[in-house]
């Protein structure tokens, strides 16, 4: 059922462009992370409201009520949320001398879809390299 909803996807281009700090929901880790919060993000939640619609189906709870994409580059054990936000600050400082600020961080372009369950993968649909 989640292949039939998701089998029609086109490529498209994905910009993560805010650093941002996650926090799991038991504050036993947290997750320097690049958000998408623009380009992608339409096609993004788009995949995952047809992922939830088949949750429904089965009554399942929702992948995610309010999704921020993001892919996360480092984590860390507890909640150090402060110290993450602090070092993204500095790095924005260092980034930006010369008042010229950056508009995209890492692009890439949506290459299909995988379900990972265990050991077991399932390609959902699955685009060649250009």
């Amino acid at each position: 059922m989640l292949h039939q909803k998701l089998q029609f996807q086109r490529r498209y281009w994905i910009d993560f462009n805010k650093w941002e700090v996650f926090v799991n929901d038991d504050q036993t880790r947290s997750f320097l992370s690049l958000e998408v919060i623009a380009e992608g993000l339409a096609e993004i939640t788009r995949q995952i409201q047809a992922v939830n619609a088949v949750y429904r189906v089965h009554n399942l709870p929702e992948f995610y009520e309010d999704p921020r994409p993001h892919i996360s580059l480092a984590w860390a054990l507890g909640n150090i949320s402060d110290s993450l936000k602090r070092a993204i600050e500095e790095m924005r400082r260092h980034i930006n001398v010369g008042g010229a600020v950056r508009k995209h961080i890492f692009t890439c372009k949506f290459n299909g879809i995988e379900c990972k369950i265990g050991s077991k993968t399932y390609k959902i649909c699955k685009f060649s390299e250009d």
